[in-house]
Parts: structure tokens; C-alpha cells; sequence
């Protein structure tokens, strides 16, 4: 699937803006503080229904605007197709669209637009703290198996309802409560474990193939 086509309307600061895109390699050069990284971060929404940079939809929202609109062409095998995500900022609401139709999960977006951004950042996963990696799992978890993002969600769901009520000054009458909270984590917790140990000899059978490649077939 290629990017063929891309309008934004009301996202950072493209107030309206449309681009045609080569098939092939694109190169977007400008001066500092211009918008290229805003670029990028349009076609990562694309992919994702969010931004790289971790910023709620309503922080790329032109202040004084009500919506903005991610619009893109695709092409795959000759055939065009239209991708568009819209943000409403009074609703609080994103509708993403796949040839007109509403997409209802936006896991879905990795199987229709698949997108990989390598940054400075992705330093993280070699030198950053642990949670950068536990990311980068469970990111790569959710674009492979969308059951995956399901049993994520819950957890991060009972996680903060537990914390709620750990935050509460009386957990005594919430003493039943907190165990089902915490059978519940223990369920979830070990369905995510389980699928992260699975995927880590995947990963590291290719690394080791592209290391040889790099570094010589003799390193390890």
C-alpha cells in the first residue's frame, strides 16, 4: 500500500494543504521550524490513529479550529483507495474512515496502512529504561494480533480502576472489590506475559541474521 495522495486541514500548522507523492522515494526538506517532522507525524496517524510523539489529538488541533482532517489516497496494485481521519474537538471524538466506511477499532489501521518510523528515539530500545522495550512489544504486539490489543486494554482498564480505589482513603468495604480487581490483573497480566515471551524468539532469530550480516558471519 502506497501513499499517493495527502491533504490535512487544521493539523498543526497545515491550515490546508494538499501533496501529491511519488510511488517511490520522497524527500521532504525545508528549514528548521517549517513542519516536516508535522508531516511524518500525519502519515504516522494514518497508520496508527495517534500520534508518534505520544500528544492527544486535541494538541494537534489548531487552537482556534473545531475538526481536523487526515486525508489520504492509497495505492496498491493499481487500485486507488481513500483513507481520511477526522477529529472533533466539542465531541471529543476521532472517525476514521476506509473508503468511506467507519473503522471501529483502530488496530485496524496497521493491516489497511502499514507504517514504520525509525527515529533519534528508537535509541531507546538499546540504551533506554525497560518500560521503552515493554513498548515497543506491545506495539508491535497489537499490529499483529488485534486479540492482543483487547487484553491490553482490559488490563490497562483494571489497572487504573484498581488504582482508584488503592487511592481511597477507606479500601476496607472495597476489600472484595480490590480482589477481583486483582485476579482480573493477575488473568490479563498473564495472557500479555505470555504473548511477549512468544514473540521475543521471532525477534531475535532476525537479529542475529541481519547482526551476521553487519558485523561478519563469525560475530555473535
Amino acid at each position: 500500500m502506497l501513499l499517493k495522495n495527502l491533504v490535512l486541514k487544521h493539523f498543526r500548522n497545515y491550515t490546508d494543504i494538499e501533496l501529491e507523492c511519488s510511488t517511490r522515494l520522497n524527500i521532504i526538506w525545508g528549514a528548521n521550524a517549517q513542519g516536516k517532522s508535522n508531516l511524518l507525524e500525519a502519515i504516522y496517524y494514518l497508520g496508527y490513529g495517534r500520534s508518534y510523539r505520544l500528544a492527544p489529538d486535541e494538541q494537534v488541533l489548531q487552537w482556534d479550529r473545531p475538526s481536523f482532517v487526515i486525508r489520504a489516497a492509497l495505492l496498491q496494485d493499481l487500485n486507488l483507495s481513500s483513507l481520511d481521519i477526522t477529529y472533533v474537538r466539542d465531541a471529543k471524538k476521532k472517525i476514521t474512515r476506509f473508503n468511506g466506511k467507519k473503522i471501529s477499532r483502530l488496530a485496524e489501521l496497521g493491516r489497511i496502512f502499514p507504517v514504520v518510523l525509525f527515529s533519534p528515539d528508537d535509541l531507546q530500545l538499546s540504551k533506554g529504561a525497560p518500560h521503552f522495550r515493554r513498548h515497543f512489544l506491545d506495539s508491535l504486539l497489537s499490529r499483529l494480533y488485534p486479540e492482543y490489543e483487547v487484553t491490553f486494554q482490559r488490563y490497562q482498564q483494571v489497572l487504573s480502576h484498581r488504582n482508584y480505589i488503592l487511592r481511597l482513603r477507606d479500601t476496607t468495604s472495597n476489600r472484595s472489590l480490590l480482589e477481583t480487581y486483582d485476579q482480573q490483573l493477575s488473568q490479563q497480566g498473564a495472557k500479555i506475559l505470555t504473548y511477549r515471551f512468544n514473540l521475543l524468539p521471532l525477534l531475535s532469530h532476525n537479529l542475529k541474521n541481519y547482526y551476521r550480516e553487519i558485523a561478519g558471519k563469525d560475530e555473535e
